[in-house]
């Protein structure tokens, strides 16, 4: 019973070393995706070994592929050697036999050529894809491998591959626009013409676009979008009250270039009392063309000013004696406005008000206040200053 038990034993471990020490052969052929505007490409036939027991005299071989459906592609050629050994001496190139479903390869070497160590490529054919529909596949199938005798290979591990033609549709070109409208200062009851600047289009593949904009239709009216540039050859308009949209398309093949003005937008000044400033808000940048895609639009905008003018005879307010030496810097402003007074004139406060009425700071001391607005604080502000003898109010422009 031990004997029995010894001897499978033993078979076993003698079946496991057997397996271990197997010689593999691994082939595989490329997958190749190709444009349907291609016609002959270059199949890769490659292999790997997994050598566990050496010596391996892999210097010959007869190798046969199928590939199908027949007629959809043809070896028109042999491309490249088929592999080196560290010595860079080269095996012959195969000789390829050509059917119209199979090819068979025959490479002949010595033995002093074996390969003692992995390559990628066996050999290359060139195909011809002329035949293969756009959307089909041809397989290419390892039908078998004959290599020399007393090889020292065990075993083959086949792998196929595949051609296939597509259709490919090209990415979108992404452009980044950068529109710059200025500032402007206008007079009550003017008409001004604000140009629209298109810095600079990377890329220029814009052909059709759309610009959409709102406005204060209490400071200002649109009253119409003129063509500046000859290389729009369509411009139309869609005024409304408080906004407007402008729809353009570039002549032919006309190309944008840095700091064209392509249009003008025509606004009359309503007529005010006092100054005001505002920008065009909600500005929209919109390509039509499908062949385009704008990943970033950069708008430099300007403020737009109206410069009021006073009714009637200017009233004259005396300024207390406490004020009288009250200056305000910056104005007009943007991060910051400093109230000064001489610490002379002792404590004083400022209160905020914007062109609504509201109250939106308060602030108390001696020699200087400051107050910063805010990103957001854009437009024409009011500052009452009170001191131990009276008050004075200030208008403050904030950009």
């Amino acid at each position: 019973m031990l004997l029995r038990l010894a001897l499978v034993t033993l078979l076993f471990l003698l079946s496991n070393t057997s397996r271990a020490q197997k010689n593999t052969l691994h082939l595989w052929v490329d997958t190749l995706i190709i444009d349907e505007t291609q016609n002959d490409v270059i199949l890769n036939v490659k292999f790997r070994l997994d050598v566990k027991r050496p010596p391996v005299k892999f210097y010959g071989y007869v190798a046969e592929i199928d590939f199908g459906p027949a007629g959809y592609v043809q070896v028109v050629g042999n491309n490249g050697v088929i592999f080196q050994n560290t010595g860079s001496r080269h095996i012959p190139d195969p000789i390829p036999t050509v059917t119209t479903s199979w090819v068979r390869v025959v490479a002949l070497g010595d033995e002093s050529q074996r390969v003692d160590t992995n390559y990628t490529s066996l050999f290359k054919l060139r195909l011809s894809t002329a035949n293969l529909p756009e959307g089909e596949r041809a397989l290419f199938i390892w039908d078998y491998i004959q290599l020399v005798e007393d090889s020292g290979i065990d075993s083959v591990v086949y792998g196929q591959g595949y051609v296939e033609r597509r259709k490919f549709v090209p990415e979108p070109v992404f452009d980044t626009v950068r529109i710059a409208i200025p500032s402007h200062f206008a007079q009550s009851d003017s008409t001004f013409d604000l140009p629209v600047v298109f810095d600079s289009i990377s890329g220029s593949k814009v052909k059709h676009f759309a610009l959409s904009f709102d406005f204060d239709s209490s400071l200002v009216r649109l009253d119409d979008v003129i063509k500046a540039s000859d290389i729009l050859d369509t411009l139309e308009r869609d005024i409304q009250p408080t906004h407007g949209d402008v729809f353009m398309r570039v002549a032919g093949d006309g190309v944008i270039q840095g700091a064209d003005t392509l249009f003008y937008l025509r606004f009359t000044a309503k007529h005010r009392t006092d100054t005001l400033c505002t920008m065009l808000q909600q500005v929209g940048f919109l390509p039509i063309n499908d062949d385009v895609k704008v990943d970033a639009t950069v708008i430099s905008l300007g403020e737009i000013c109206v410069q009021g003018k006073a009714e009637g005879p200017k009233e004259v307010v005396e300024v207390p004696e406490s004020l009288r030496d009250l200056r305000i810097s910056p104005n007009p402003a943007s991060e910051l406005v400093t109230v000064m007074l001489p610490e002379a004139r002792g404590r004083f406060e400022i209160a905020v008000f914007d062109v609504a009425g509201r109250l939106v700071h308060t602030a108390a001391g001696i020699g200087k206040i400051e107050w910063r607005p805010g990103a957001n604080a854009r437009g024409t502000y009011h500052i009452v200053i009170r001191a131990e003898s009276g008050s004075l109010q200030r208008q403050v422009i904030i950009r």
